[in-house]
C-alpha cells in the first residue's frame, strides 16, 4: 500500500474533496435544475408573474430552458467571474479573520450578496445567470475553509502542548487555554502567582532521596491541581518553584481563591509554602526554538511577585498581595497593610498586603 508524506498529505486530501465535490454535483445536477426552476418566482417582475397567472404560464423568452441557459456562453462566464470572486473574498475572510464566528458571517454576508446581486439581474436585465450552483460551490467553499483553519489551529495547539509535555485531555481548562495558545503573542492584564517550597537543611540532609522526592511531589501536586482546577496556567516549575498566572476575566479572583485552596490542602509538616500575587499589564508569549520552547509572560510581573514572596517570610504569612492585586479585589476582600518593597528598574515602591478575608454580602 502505497504511503504519502506529511508534506503531500494535506494536498492529496483536497483533491479527494475536489473529486468528490464534482461528484455530487454530477449526482445532484437533476436537482439543481429543479431548484433553479423554483426560483424563478423570486426572478421576474411582478407583473410577469400576474402574466403568468392570466395566461397559465411564464414567456419562454422570461424562463428559457435551464439546462442551454446553464452552459450558454455569456451568463455561463459571467457566472464564473462572480462565483470566483465569492470564492476569493470567503478564502480572504477565513484565512485573515482570526475569529472564526465572524469569518463565517461575512463569508455568508459574500454568498447572501451573490444571490441577492443575481436575482436583481435577472430581474432588470433579464440575465439569467445560475444561483444554485454556485452558491453551493460558495457554501462548500467555506465550510471547507472553515474546518481546515480550526483543523490547523489545533494541530498547531497539540503541536504546541506535546512540546511543553503536557497532555492537552487532562486540563481541566482546556477551552481558556486553547485560546490563549492561539491568541499569543498578545498584551493583556495578568494576575501572577510565585509560589516557594522551603525546607529546613537538616530535613534535606536527613531524608532519604525517595521520601524527600516523595514530599515535594506531593506538595507539587497540590500546587499544580489548585492552579489548573481554577483555570490559571503553569508558567514554570523548578526544584523549588512554581510560576502559574491567570489571563481570564476574573483572574485575580481567581488566582486568590487557588492560592487560598492550596494552602487549605497542603499537609506537609517540613515543607512550608509561600506566595507572593502580583497583577501587571504584561506581553504573553510563546519563547524558545522549534527544540524547546514555553509559554511565559514577559515584563516585571515575576520579579514583583518573587520579591512578595521573600517578603512572606519577614512577615510571618503564607501569601502576599501588591497593592494592584488589591485594587482588583477592593470590593471583595479585607486586607492589611504590611509593608512596602523596591524594584529595581521600577521608580515607585510597591506596598503589599496580607489578605484577611472575604467581604459578606448583606
Amino acid at each position: 500500500m502505497l504511503k504519502c508524506s506529511k508534506e503531500r498529505k494535506p494536498y492529496v486530501i483536497l483533491a479527494l474533496t475536489v473529486f468528490l465535490f464534482i461528484v455530487c454535483l454530477c449526482v445532484l445536477k437533476p436537482s439543481i435544475t429543479i431548484a433553479e426552476h423554483y426560483t424563478v418566482f423570486s426572478r421576474v417582475k411582478p407583473e410577469i408573474l400576474q402574466s403568468a397567472q392570466v395566461y397559465g404560464s411564464i414567456p419562454s423568452y422570461i424562463l428559457p430552458d435551464i439546462s442551454p441557459i446553464e452552459f450558454a456562453c455569456y451568463p455561463f462566464i459571467a457566472n464564473l467571474c462572480f462565483c470566483a470572486i465569492g470564492v476569493f473574498f470567503i478564502t480572504l475572510f477565513a484565512f485573515l479573520i482570526p475569529n472564526i464566528f465572524f469569518a463565517f458571517s461575512l463569508g455568508a454576508i459574500t454568498i447572501l450578496i451573490y444571490t441577492l446581486f443575481c436575482i436583481n439581474l435577472s430581474r432588470t436585465q433579464y440575465i439569467w445567470i445560475p444561483v444554485v450552483w454556485p452558491v453551493i460551490v460558495q457554501f462548500f467553499v467555506l465550510f471547507t475553509e472553515i474546518t481546515t483553519k480550526a483543523a490547523v489551529k489545533q494541530t498547531k495547539l497539540i503541536n504546541t502542548v506535546k512540546l511543553f509535555g503536557y497532555d492537552i485531555n487532562k486540563f481541566p481548562n482546556s477551552i481558556p487555554f486553547i485560546k490563549n495558545i492561539i491568541q499569543q503573542p498578545k498584551k493583556t492584564e495578568v494576575t501572577l502567582c510565585y509560589f516557594k517550597l522551603r525546607m529546613s537543611q537538616v530535613y534535606l540532609e536527613e531524608t532519604s532521596p525517595n521520601d524527600l522526592v516523595y514530599e515535594v511531589n506531593k506538595v507539587f501536586q497540590t500546587v499544580v491541581d489548585g492552579i489548573l482546577k481554577h483555570s490559571g496556567i503553569i508558567d514554570k516549575t523548578s526544584n523549588d518553584i512554581i510560576v502559574g498566572y491567570w489571563m481570564n476575566k476574573n483572574h485575580s479572583t481567581d488566582a486568590l481563591n487557588a492560592v487560598l485552596e492550596i494552602n487549605s490542602r497542603l499537609q506537609s509538616e517540613n515543607i512550608r509554602l509561600s506566595c507572593g500575587i502580583h497583577t501587571e499589564n504584561t506581553v504573553f508569549a510563546i519563547l524558545g526554538s522549534e527544540n524547546f520552547a514555553n509559554y511565559t509572560v514577559l515584563g516585571s510581573v515575576t520579579d514583583v511577585a518573587s520579591r512578595l514572596e521573600n517578603a512572606c517570610v519577614f512577615n510571618g504569612t503564607p501569601m502576599l498581595l501588591s497593592s494592584s492585586t488589591l485594587a482588583n479585589l477592593k470590593d471583595k476582600i479585607i486586607a492589611t497593610h504590611k509593608g512596602s518593597i523596591s524594584i529595581h528598574g521600577l521608580t515607585s515602591q510597591i506596598d503589599f498586603y496580607e489578605f484577611v478575608r472575604f467581604i459578606e454580602n448583606d
